[in-house]
């Protein structure tokens, strides 16, 4: 399962970033050579689209890390080492992040944090009025150097922006405007998702992508010296822009973002303005407007969709420029979003593989009998079923432990725990090739037998029935000794579960009606009791 999931995963990546690089290509091909101006006013918003995508591209691994931590969450709890260690491979396989966390509503936190040289780990626990927090310090191998405690440290994840939003929505992962991160005093954006089960809500998961680090980005897609990028929200804030030091602005003993109107890129500020006064909307195409410094310039709106949130992203140029500058940068940015495309199918299968473990386990549970080990009654009777449907020589064979409800009585439940451990993996070991066994009730077991006619099975039935006879369970130091009955049901012809189990439940009531410790053929095949 882990496998076919896995490659799946990996699949549907490669499909998108394809059916992306191809409608890249398409929106560039269709550029008309034939006029210039015609030319320049195309190449300006296929660009602005391309930087569009290319931003969601950039984004689009945070809020895949997010959506797969939540869902993964939803199905099951992660130990800490596995969230550490999926955490940490998500900050070194993608650069762009920052930060990785979750959230409880009472308080507690665990957080993986980008540094200088390695990374943070941060986990707060609150039990009532006691609250810890403690600081883990790694290198860029992974090798902790640092642990200490901050009896200091106050930071409430439950009033934080990304908490709020994300516990509203509640279904899908949001993205927040702008705000100052508490840990590091930058700004910056956060893709966050509730965690819900049917006892409610979890946690909330969470990856921060620091404001720089988006403008670094931008820079890459930048149209050259004479033109540039910009990225506003709805409020008018400026999200990236090459020049990541003009985002913020000294606010008490923090910063706050920069609107557009007070921003400090007066070009970018003529550009935008268009947009900000509703002069324009951002379907309208390529608008020409002026600078002082760069004179007659075209600007190319393109609106980038994250959830619930919609941001703006302003590409502008002087006329004269554009095509030169713009056809250079449009090599530059189908570059980077190959390496952005490879980079999230690396994470993806990095964080995967792993986590697979945990649903190959959901898997299992659901098809296995938890004391025993062996195939639990659905599974069980689901193979009964095709093998009733089937043709030639098969047979069932119902095994019912002889007085199992004495051993509780007189061992005491665990004795009778550890006798049907012991008898399952008897019965497991001694089933002819092909055969297979599950267990569909408290004492009694179901064993199925392909290509047995009734005298094939009737044989299993007593070697089976010899093998436990032979010798008793062992509990604490007292020898348990246990029979079976067992009833057969064979056919030749296309039958139902239905009707073989009914055979061989009344073979099996005859077995033990005549003595127990015996193996009773359906009167619907022959019947030979065969007893110690």
């Amino acid at each position: 399962m882990q496998t076919n999931f896995r490659r799946r995963i990996f699949v549907f990546l490669l499909v998108a970033q394809g059916v992306l690089v191809i409608a890249l290509a398409i929106t560039l091909g269709r550029i008309n050579n034939d006029a210039e101006v015609t030319l320049t006013e195309r190449l300006l918003s296929a660009n602005a689209s391309e930087s569009a995508e290319a931003i969601r591209s950039h984004l689009e691994p945070a809020e895949a890390i997010v959506d797969l931590t939540a869902d993964l969450l939803t199905a099951s709890d992660l130990e800490d080492a596995a969230l550490e260690n999926a955490f940490s491979e998500a900050l070194q396989r993608t650069p762009q992040i920052s930060g990785v966390f979750l959230a409880s509503p009472d308080g507690d936190f665990f957080f993986v944090n980008r540094e200088d040289e390695g990374f943070s780990r941060k986990l707060t626990n609150v039990d009532g009025a006691q609250r810890t927090t403690v600081i883990d310090l790694f290198d860029e191998s992974g090798n902790r150097t640092d642990s200490f405690e901050d009896p200091t440290d106050t930071y409430d994840p439950t009033g934080r922006p990304w908490f709020i939003e994300a516990v509203d929505v509640e279904t899908n992962s949001i993205w927040t405007e702008p705000y100052v991160f508490f840990t590091s005093q930058q700004l910056g954006i956060t893709s966050a998702r509730a965690v819900t089960r049917d006892t409610g809500l979890a946690g909330v998961v969470g990856v921060d992508v620091e404001l720089g680090a988006l403008s670094d980005f931008l820079a890459e897609l930048n149209r050259g010296n004479e033109g540039g990028t910009v990225l506003v929200d709805e409020l008018g804030n400026v999200i990236a822009h090459p020049n990541s030091e003009l985002l913020r602005e000294p606010e008490g003993d923090g910063f706050r973002p920069v609107s557009i109107a007070e921003f400090g890129d007066t070009y970018a500020q003529s550009a935008a303005a268009l947009l900000l006064d509703e002069m324009v909307g951002v379907d309208e195409g390529v608008i020409d407007f002026f600078d002082e410094d760069q004179g007659e310039s075209k600007v190319a709106f393109e609106s980038v969709e994250l959830g619930e949130v919609t941001w703006t992203l302003a590409v502008y140029a002087p006329s004269d420029s554009i095509v030169s500058e713009l056809v250079d940068a449009r090599g530059r940015e189908r570059s980077v979003a190959a390496i952005v495309g490879l980079i999230g199918i690396l994470l993806a299968g990095v964080i995967m593989y792993p986590a697979t473990r945990d649903i190959d386990e959901l898997a299992e549970s659901a098809s296995t009998d938890e004391l025993t080990g062996l195939a639990n009654r659905r599974t069980i009777m689901s193979e009964a079923s095709a093998l009733a449907r089937g043709t030639g020589s098969r047979a069932i064979a119902l095994i019912d432990i002889d007085y199992f409800k004495q051993v509780n009585t007189e061992h005491g439940h665990p004795a009778g725990d550890e006798v049907l451990r012991v008898l399952s993996a008897k019965i497991s070991n001694a089933l002819p090739v092909g055969a297979s066994v599950g267990r569909i009730d408290g004492e009694e077991f179901l064993v199925l037998l392909p290509d047995h006619d009734s005298a094939a099975a009737e044989a299993a039935a007593e070697h089976l029935r010899q093998v436990i006879g032979a010798e008793p369970v062992t509990f604490a130091n007292r020898d348990i000794d246990i029979t079976i009955s067992v009833g057969i049901a064979a056919t030749t012809k296309q039958s139902s579960q239905e009707a073989l189990v009914r055979a061989a439940d009344l073979a099996l009531r005859e077995a033990k009606a005549s003595g127990r410790d015996t193996v009773v053929v359906s009167s619907e095949t022959g019947r030979t009791p065969s007893a110690a």
